[in-house]
């Protein structure tokens, strides 16, 4: 669904990008069947899709992230992320943080599909 909506840049649980769906085409019928998905899969928060890498979020589960915080979520990455690692929960605890001070790793699930962890 999210590949053949390419206008439609994020469904979150109470908002969309671009706010109005229906300016590119997409009904708010498509935005309920999303929603219906994602609270199915426990992804309620919904997802972000890039057009320029072709990179899909799902968002699982994520806390604070304006000032510090931490996220998990499922990744759709037709390219090969870095770095990957074999346990993210260990990564989380002893993982080298970014110039931004966060630490952030994927752990690859199957074909293009990663978990992401970002947080600090």
């Amino acid at each position: 669904m999210i590949q053949s909506d390419k206008m439609l840049r994020r469904v979150d649980d109470d908002w969309t990008e671009p706010r109005d769906p229906a300016a590119v085409g997409i009904s708010s019928q498509r935005i309920a069947d999303y929603r219906k998905i994602f609270v199915a899969i426990e992804c309620p928060r919904g997802f972000i899709y890039n057009p320029q890498t072709g990179t899909i979020t799902l968002v699982a589960w994520a806390v604070g992230l304006a000032v510090s915080g931490s996220s998990k979520v499922f990744v759709f990455n037709p390219t090969d992320p870095t770095p990957l690692v074999a346990d993210l929960d260990t990564y989380r605890k002893h993982g080298k943080p970014d110039q931004r001070g966060y630490a952030h790793a994927y752990r690859h699930l199957d074909g293009l599909w990663y978990l992401e962890y970002l947080g600090d």
